[in-house]
């Protein structure tokens, strides 16, 4: 008697464990908005002004020559925010850039106001 009670707490709990993955495989499916080919170009760009550095180039490549010029990244990533038709999860990945470009910067309190707003976005899970 005391193996089958066992056996039927066993079973319930892997059931529950069950449960509890299929509705955690459910969340993973969320589905995210595309980032666009324009908006992730432009993106890209803008990371370029503030960190030449990070310019991702080929073996035997040259590094292309860029001015590091932060503060014109951020200009054009406000005025990106501002298009129309730029979905949350584009947002989202403008404010984490602006975060990056201010703190490159060392403006503290506006890094800080730019990772509030990722977080004010409804798709925060992926990034």
């Amino acid at each position: 008697m005391k193996n089958m009670t066992l056996a039927i707490v066993f079973g319930l709990l892997v059931g529950l464990s069950s449960v509890a993955e299929a509705a955690e495989k459910k969340k993973e499916r969320r589905k995210v908005p595309p980032l666009t080919e324009r908006v992730y170009k432009e993106i890209s760009q803008a990371q370029l002004l503030i960190d030449p550095e990070s310019v991702p180039v080929e073996e035997g490549e040259e590094k292309p020559e860029i001015e590091a010029n932060p503060q014109q990244a951020l200009a054009d990533l406000e005025k990106l925010l501002e298009r129309r038709g730029i979905n949350s999860y584009e947002k989202a990945q403008i404010w984490n850039t602006m975060a990056f470009g201010y703190y490159t910067i060392d403006d503290v309190d506006s890094t800080i106001r730019a990772y509030e707003n990722v977080l004010k976005e409804t798709i925060t899970e992926a990034l």
